[in-house]
């Protein structure tokens, strides 16, 4: 698989493996978010990642999450972050050569859960520096400057990290949110940028007590911050301590930072934001009024100098650059060299000669049922002309699992 977000599915207790080619130097972040329906048969979902290097030798590194809510629904991310291959990073020598890499990803429902449930994949790999690395910054949260004013601009979340809702700017945002929905925004933030923001539940004449959670994740999916409090028919601000969701300003430096926050704002590109009102117990249908004070501060700078001509990390993509997997990813890890298995991943690569080969094949085939038909005449025989043929090229159609 090349950089960029894909889509899968997983059964209950299943491992898949998906693979990608590091050069010297380079470090891939690769994050998986398991998307649960409601009513989920049971509550423990885990989602396990661990790396295999050149050859399938195991780097011995796995990470591993649970949500233990999953009867109703959400989501459960996982990320792995693999600097084997940078200078400075993992000790494994079988690990740190550059080559093709495996991420197993095994879904642990042992006791049954939902079946193929999908699964949002990202790839993003980051290229050695060989230049600046960018200012060093202060580390300090950003805040409000004066709180949003006025109704605010209507939108509407999307239902996952890949389909995210994008919040152009500064401001007021207000939708409606239901029992049971987690809704996905992001902001795209430059070197030397940051954000903060705030989501209010509105009350309501008659309302189911529910829980309600804002969270904050980074471009590659990792947490960076969190609120949760009970929510009845009084209006909720979160954060509770009246400190909005936010980050420092975006610097390649802050991951030398000593706070963990921190250290999760070291690239850039699009943050999420994600809000969650839990089912409540069903006694009331309708949803609660949403409202998200965003704030965007900071100017922008000059990022890192990497080593890919000039040029920035992978970026991550938008909704719009997301791809399914085009193959049924591998069982085993990758032993190969560059060869693309059937276990890879692989976006829409526009300068495949497929079409071209198709477009060929079309006019040929015009061509010999054009012959045909004329020999068919000139024989005047009484036989059918030959019947349609099946087709035979064109990409695979692409599905889910």
């Amino acid at each position: 698989m090349t950089p960029g977000q894909y889509v899968d599915t997983l059964n209950p207790v299943e491992q898949r493996y998906y693979s990608a080619d590091l050069r010297e130097g380079e470090t891939a972040y690769f994050s998986a978010t398991a998307v649960f329906p409601r009513g989920n048969p049971i509550e423990d979902e885990v989602l396990d990642i661990a790396v295999y290097g050149p050859g399938g030798v195991d780097c011995h590194k796995s990470v591993r999450e649970q949500n233990t809510s999953a009867k109703q629904g959400g989501s459960l991310t996982t990320l792995l972050t693999w600097d084997g291959v940078a200078k400075g990073g993992s000790d494994a020598d079988e690990c740190s050569k550059p080559g093709r890499y495996s991420f197993r990803i095994t879904r642990d429902a042992s006791e049954g859960g939902t079946d193929r449930v999908p699964v949002e994949l990202l790839l993003r790999v980051e290229p050695p520096v060989v230049g600046s690395k960018g200012d060093q910054l202060s580390g300090a949260k950003v805040g409000f400057a004066a709180p949003p004013a006025g109704a605010g601009r209507v939108v509407h979340g999307g239902g996952s990290f890949n389909e995210a809702t994008a919040l152009n700017g500064p401001g007021r945002y207000t939708e409606t949110i239901y029992y049971g929905e987690e809704l996905f925004y992001r902001v795209k933030l430059d070197w030397g940028q940051g954000l903060a923001y705030r989501a209010t539940f509105s009350g309501r004449a008659q309302a189911a007590t529910a829980n309600v959670t804002a969270s904050l994740f980074s471009p590659v999916r990792a947490p960076i911050d969190f609120d949760t409090m009970v929510y009845t028919a009084v209006g909720r601000v979160l954060p509770v301590d009246g400190k909005p969701l936010a980050t420092p300003r975006v610097s390649y430096l802050n991951r030398t930072a000593s706070d963990d926050d921190v250290q999760k704002t070291a690239v850039d590109g699009w943050y999420y934001l994600v809000v969650r009102l839990s089912p409540g117990d069903g006694s009331v249908s309708g949803g609660v009024p949403l409202t998200i004070d965003l704030a965007v501060a900071g100017d922008k700078m000059e990022g890192p100098k990497y080593a890919t001509s000039g040029a920035e990390s992978s970026p991550t993509p938008s909704p719009e650059d997301s791809a399914s997997a085009s193959a049924s990813p591998s069982t085993t890890p990758a032993t190969g060299g560059g060869d693309e298995g059937s276990g890879t991943a692989r976006t829409n690569d526009s300068s495949s000669p497929l079409p071209w080969i198709i477009a060929g094949a079309a006019v040929i085939l015009v061509l010999v049922l054009a012959v045909l038909l004329v020999l068919q005449r000139r024989r005047k025989s009484s036989r059918p002309l030959p019947g349609r043929l099946p087709h035979q090229g064109g990409p695979p159609n692409q599905q889910w699992g």
